[in-house]
């Protein structure tokens, strides 16, 4: 009995998956390894504090974007596989949300800024994916588990949908 919904909602996330997975990596993280990688610091005078970072050099890796789309895809699969079986909602879909995408390229603008270009910045960003899903996972498993999900009411709603869907 639930097949059509299993088609229908495999279908939304393969449809939601590509868009999404291509956003993960900056544009300016070109995906062909031919260009040379360049830092540039550009002053903007509109700017008054510190330096603008344009993000423009080779991905340490062949097929950024396939990357970004295994990414989503495998992360939404984890998701409802618990979901599925740890929750007491009936018809649960996990799901990321479009609200993480800035977060996931300014910590990229971060990391290749410190780091630089190589594998060793794209290593340093899949941890910090990973610890920022673990840092929210655990405040909201401990404000369930502390009965306190009331405290959610004082956030405005944008706020927990962002820190949620990242």
């Amino acid at each position: 009995s639930q097949i059509p919904a299993i088609a229908l909602v495999t279908l939304f996330h393969l449809m939601v998956g590509i868009p999404f997975g291509v956003s993960y990596f900056p544009v300016g993280w070109k995906s062909s390894s031919s260009s040379s990688p360049t830092s540039d610091y550009e002053s903007s005078p509109s700017a008054e504090e510190g330096d603008s970072f344009l993000l423009n050099g080779p991905f340490p890796l062949p097929g950024k974007e396939s990357l970004g789309i295994r990414m989503f895809l495998f992360s939404t699969i984890i998701g409802q596989i618990i979901m599925t079986y740890a929750s007491n909602f009936e018809n649960c879909i996990a799901l990321q949300m479009v609200e993480n995408v800035p977060f996931c390229q300014s910590l990229s603008y971060i990391v290749v800024k410190t780091q630089g270009y190589g594998k060793e910045a794209l290593s340093t960003l899949f941890f910090l994916f990973g610890l920022a899903s673990v840092i929210v996972g655990g405040v909201f498993y401990a404000l369930g588990r502390m009965q306190l999900g009331r405290i959610l009411y004082f956030f405005p709603a944008h706020v927990l949908v962002g820190c949620i869907g990242g």
